[in-house]
């Protein structure tokens, strides 16, 4: 036996069960950075996985670039690796559109990575996104479904390690990472994930601007993992339900994982597997954009799950709209704004909540 492969079965979790991942990324207009998770992934040294990559809908040149990748007619550069982590060509499965039972029926099995595009015709949204590839990802018989972000860059031993947490453990349904910054990879962006306060309607991540020195290498139970590297376990999915798409962008893990919780379900932490991010890349970082979507859903999420919360949530959003006045950012000001605006016009126009979202 090759004795990478010998190493590769010594240190992977329960090698004889050995569980099918899919692993999911959504792209939309950002070719760049999804090549370049897409190469770190050949990296792995866990090897029973799949991609399946959701374009969004992009208006740039994004699928002709990853289908040239996969032929092996376009190169990589990362600062965290120096070789392709895939032999070309790259076995490319496509979908236009989601992909009917009929046709995933009909699908080969497979041996080894391989990369299913599903292109959707327009931007549906992230949540969306991912909801087709796990629907196709359950489909097919994934075990697990991997969520990462396309700005995202894995280590070799990043899935072995995140399965080894979410296995040892049946209560488990949902296992977070160490997200390190893309350009500071010595410094924290998340462990794991962190805390949603329904009484302010603000978050708080783990470890947010610390040194990686050790201090959060413990294990414990976040409130919620970051969406930018989700391990969840298929049963999960199945009980759960899908993200709800009314999230268009922002916040749809945490609605996701407070009903995953509210199903019995543990949230967990595995603080040996590392990921590096670009923060903000997908959406552009405080962008007006970014802070309507960031807004309107930490408002919707008070407003279903803690509606007596809404007067502070509320006087915290003004005092967001001031400060940012204060440093001359009027378009972000105005974002927050219409955030607020468009979250209180959904709560007349979906009083309830469902937690089915299948």
């Amino acid at each position: 036996m090759n004795p990478e492969h010998q190493q590769r079965s010594r240190d992977e979790p329960h090698a004889t069960a050995r569980p099918q991942v899919a692993v999911i990324i959504v792209n939309y207009n950002g070719w760049r950075y999804t090549l370049e998770c897409l190469e770190s992934l050949g990296h792995l040294r866990y090897r029973n996985f799949w991609v399946v990559l959701v374009d969004n809908g992009s208006t740039d040149d994004s699928v002709y670039r990853i289908r040239a990748w996969a032929r092996g007619e376009v190169s990589v550069e990362s600062p965290f690796f120096e070789e392709p982590g895939w032999a070309k060509p790259v076995r490319l499965v496509e979908y236009e559109g989601e992909p009917s039972a009929e046709q995933v029926a009909l699908e080969p099995a497979a041996e080894g990575p391989y990369v299913t595009l599903i292109r959707l015709p327009e931007n549906r949204g992230f949540a969306a996104g991912n909801n087709v590839a796990i629907r196709y990802a359950l489909a097919r018989g994934a075990d697990w479904t991997w969520l990462l972000n396309n700005d995202t860059v894995v280590t070799p031993d990043s899935l072995t390690e995140m399965l080894r947490a979410g296995l040892a453990d049946p209560r488990v349904g949902v296992v977070g990472c160490k997200l390190l910054y893309y350009d500071r990879p010595d410094t924290i962006q998340a462990a794991g994930g962190g805390r949603f306060y329904f009484w302010l309607g603000l978050s708080y991540q783990y470890g947010r601007m610390q040194r990686d020195d050790g201090r959060w290498d413990r294990r414990f139970n976040p409130h919620y993992v970051s969406g930018a590297s989700m391990l969840v376990r298929s049963d999960c999915w199945t009980m759960v339900g899908r993200f709800d798409e009314s999230f268009f962008f922002y916040g749809e893990e945490i609605d996701w994982q407070v009903r995953a919780r509210a199903r019995g379900w543990d949230i967990g932490y595995q603080s040996a597997a590392k990921i590096y991010h670009r923060e903000g890349a997908t959406a552009g970082f405080k962008s007006p954009w970014a802070e309507l979507h960031a807004t309107r859903s930490n408002v919707s999420l008070c407003r279903r799950y803690a509606p007596w919360s809404l007067p502070a949530v509320l006087l915290v959003q003004l005092l967001r709209i001031l400060r940012r006045l204060g440093r001359r950012q009027g378009a972000q000001a105005q974002a927050v704004l219409r955030g607020v605006l468009a979250a209180l016009a959904e709560a007349r126009t979906r009083p309830g909540h469902s937690e089915a979202f299948r």
